[in-house]
């Protein structure tokens, strides 16, 4: 290799394969040794790089992690799959798969769709299930009831219950997953929910719900009934409706989703009990804000529309290069609020504060706007750079319907980091919510002399006209 007086070379070095502990290496540079009026080509004191590898992680996962499996006939066995994968860059080894907790013995496990298991034996600490990066293998659960599922003091069937239990080298070595099942006599419609994108999300993922593949002893299901316990603040609805056998379901809000279906044959019989599955909304940025809100005076805060609401505003500037505004607060400094490049709001949805590249996620993006009641606004941040990031709540416009009550949820890595809820906000007021400070992740929440939530009451910004 040739280098020119002033060039500049970047190497790239990288580890193949895996490892139990780090590796350590070196990078030789050597110049060569012909005499030469100019600067040495490599400075000698260069010509050796001490190197570091860290291994790689493996990462168990699973789905589902919660394993419903209805009304079952007693002594006939049910059989359902679970995925198991390995979603880290390291060789997965499993050394336990079992069932505990399962006092009348209902349930159980087949391995032989496991590879190296075929002979029903199972993994163990000698023998361990291997499993490459990004691989995944499907485990078999066995629920055979023995005898029919009691009746609680509510009149309720009680359900038969156990976990699954891994174990293995990963990260989080242990994982459970719920199981649970009824033993009946009587044979009814049974109902089945499978979810196209898993038991795991985003937010503002539209799930598929399949709910086509229930079944009914000796005719076929005439009648399907949807319903759903989402999260605090979430008023997502069933489309087209919550009668179709596989509507859609648009998860906006994080947090958990236990979806219910409950089965009609075409004697109008109904299933025993509804059938459950639960989904899990977990944000993947580094920073995930959240604006809901309620309106007493809104009739219908699913409904959509010009003005079919009140419309409320997330606001998240960059806190040092956004306050060049008018003092509207009265706090005797320049507001960061509208600032038509370093606020990211329904005006500026999408900022560049970082790389132009746009394949670099170093911006935040409003990536949900609602403009006609309940939210939520979305923010996300994938690569923040360091700094001080503020987060704001602006009442843009009423549309007739009168006070709001907004809630604020900041995620900082997945994990809620600040909630504040059914803060009062009149039209026109701004809610001065927290600083967060990056790398730490630190939520500094913002309150006025008296402890409360600071609003400053008619907030409008000369240079935006609002209605």
């Amino acid at each position: 290799m040739k280098l020119s007086l002033g060039l500049v070379v970047v190497l790239v070095v990288w580890s193949v394969g895996g490892c139990a502990d780090s590796e350590i290496g070196q990078v030789a540079l050597e110049q060569n040794d012909s005499p030469s009026p100019s600067p040495p080509l490599i400075e000698a004191f260069i010509s050796e790089i001490l190197l570091e590898s860290t291994p790689g992680k493996s990462v168990l996962k699973a789905y589902p992690m919660k394993l419903g499996f209805g009304a079952q006939l007693v002594n006939q066995k049910a059989m359902l799959p679970i995925e198991i994968k390995n979603a880290g860059s390291a060789l997965l080894e499993v050394y336990k798969i079992t069932i505990i907790d399962d006092s009348n013995s209902h349930f159980s496990l087949d391995y032989s769709m496991l590879p190296g298991f075929e002979g029903a034996l199972a993994p163990s600490q000698n023998n361990p299930l291997l499993l490459q990066p990004d691989n995944l293998l499907v485990l078999s659960v066995i629920y055979l009831p023995q005898v029919e599922s009691p009746i609680d003091d509510d009149g309720l069937p009680v359900y038969d219950q156990a976990t699954l239990l891994i174990e293995s080298n990963a990260v989080e070595s242990t994982l459970e997953i719920e199981l649970s099942g009824l033993g009946t006599a009587t044979e009814c419609p049974t109902g089945t929910i499978h979810v196209e994108e898993g038991d795991q999300v985003v937010p503002q993922t539209l799930l598929h719900l399949i709910g086509d593949e229930s079944c009914a002893p000796g005719g076929d299901v005439a009648t399907w009934k949807w319903t759903v316990e989402q999260p605090s603040g979430s008023t997502s609805v069933f489309m087209p409706s919550d009668q179709f056998p596989n509507p859609v379901f648009e998860a906006n809000v994080a947090g958990e989703y236990v979806f219910s279906l409950e089965v009609w044959d075409e004697n109008g019989g109904k299933s025993l009990v509804a059938f459950e599955k639960t989904v899990f909304v977990i944000p993947d940025a580094a920073i995930h804000v959240e604006l809901l809100w309620h309106t007493p005076n809104d009739p219908d805060e699913t409904d959509q529309g010009p003005e079919a609401g009140s419309d409320l505003d997330l606001h998240f500037v960059h806190d040092e290069l956004a306050a060049t505004g008018p003092d509207l607060d009265k706090d005797g400094q320049p507001d960061p609020w509208f600032n038509s490049l370093f606020d990211c709001f329904w005006f500026n949805a999408h900022p560049n504060w970082g790389d132009f590249d746009p394949s670099v996620s170093d911006d935040p993006g409003l990536d949900r706007d609602d403009t006609d009641g309940a939210g939520p606004e979305n923010l996300n941040f994938f690569e923040p750079k360091p700094g001080v990031y503020h987060v704001g709540a602006h009442y843009w416009a009423p549309h007739g319907y009168g006070m709001s009550y907004a809630t604020i949820r900041i995620y900082i890595d997945g994990n809620l980091a600040l909630e504040k809820s059914h803060v009062p906000m009149a039209g026109h007021d701004l809610w001065d919510v927290a600083y967060i400070h990056w790398p730490s992740g630190k939520i500094e929440e913002i309150q006025n002399e008296n402890g409360a939530p600071k609003i400053v009451s008619d907030y409008q910004n000369p240079f935006f006209s609002q209605p």
